[in-house]
């Protein structure tokens, strides 16, 4: 993952993974398995190391408000915007 300055901050995140466990989480970030996947009608959720693992979530605290985020999938290349956030 990757966070470029404030104007168009894009944070990438290619998922390693279809599930959360631990040890999967340590290739890097995994889809929540009852969730649908990105790119799919409804709510997916992602999981990912912030601290560990090579972090790839370690900046997930500066998304802002319309920032993006973009997540590879086998399937393709989904973009989302921040709506929104909890401190």
């Amino acid at each position: 993952m990757r966070t470029s300055a404030r104007s168009g901050s894009v944070v990438a995140a290619p998922l390693a993974n279809d599930g959360t466990r631990p040890a999967q989480l340590q290739d890097g970030p995994g889809h929540l398995l009852n969730t649908v996947l990105p790119g799919q009608r409804g709510q997916a959720s992602v999981a990912g190391r912030s601290l560990s693992f090579g972090a790839p979530f370690k900046r997930i605290g500066e998304l802002q408000r319309g920032d993006a985020i973009t997540f590879t999938t086998a399937q393709g290349v989904f973009t989302y915007q921040v709506i929104g956030g909890r401190r």
